[in-house]
């Protein structure tokens, strides 16, 4: 493989992780978050290892990589139909990339309180 695709392939694999940890880190803070903010909740049985410890990894396998296939369609969507050419392609790439991010910390989010409120009720 030529130098140009050990970098695409090099940069396709830390947006994989990035992807991963960024639900993962999502993940721990909204369980810490729903902890801190539920009144009769404890932070010290088995029931919160069943969340943080499975959740954990479940979040970062299913969100992290359906965001990651959605931020790769999307750049292949940008850069395939905006009719601009340069810079400004980049910038609409980008930006999805950062509403996406939006997204998914939403979503994660969301599934965390859902699973909580069944898990520690």
């Amino acid at each position: 493989m030529n130098f140009l695709g050990n970098l695409i392939a090099k940069h396709k694999q830390e947006q994989k992780t990035n992807a991963a940890w960024w639900s993962a880190l999502i993940w721990i803070i909204s369980n810490i978050y729903l902890f801190a903010t539920v009144p009769n909740a404890s932070f010290f049985c088995l029931r919160v290892a069943l969340l943080f410890v499975p959740g954990l990894f479940i979040a970062s396998l299913c969100f992290g990589i359906l965001f990651y296939f959605a931020q790769r369609a999307l750049a292949w969507l940008w850069v395939r139909l905006a009719r601009v050419l340069g810079p400004p392609k980049a910038v609409l790439v980008g930006l999805s990339g950062i509403a996406l991010l939006i997204v998914q910390a939403c979503v994660v989010y969301l599934s965390a309180r859902q699973i909580f409120s069944i898990i520690a009720p």
